[in-house]
């Protein structure tokens, strides 16, 4: 992370996206995700895209799923840092996305939560 990046969030929360727990960052997905979300490969969930391999892959790009004009147009790449941005404010981060979630703003939760996708992403 930028030094600018660490004067944005703080140097409390500094790292916190390394010390993510995935156990955690499942049951968060369980509680949080999966309602609309699923994490099999090639299988989209009920109202948003699999999450499977989500880590690197640019925003926008899975095959067969009709996203917004404003996420399929964004082209940023799901890095640990770009997610936790968009989990925090989805509305915020991607103006125009259809995403019916309010954010998660606790950002040891977001970094769970990120932990459980990297992990689901390396498979």
């Amino acid at each position: 992370m930028s030094f600018w990046g660490l004067l944005l969030i703080g140097p409390a929360l500094a790292g916190i996206l390394d010390k993510g727990d995935p156990e955690k960052g499942k049951a968060l997905y369980a509680d949080q995700c999966a309602v609309c979300h699923s994490i099999k490969p090639g299988i989209h969930g009920h109202l948003g895209p699999t999450l499977a391999g989500v880590m690197g892959r640019r925003a926008g790009s899975v095959s067969d799923y009709d996203f917004s004009p404003a996420m399929a147009g964004d082209g940023r790449i799901w890095t640990p840092e770009a997610l936790d941005r968009y989990l925090e404010d989805p509305k915020a981060s991607l103006p125009g996305g259809r995403m019916k979630f309010f954010g998660l703003k606790d950002a040891f939760e977001r970094a769970d939560l990120i932990a459980f996708l990297k992990q689901i992403s390396e498979r």
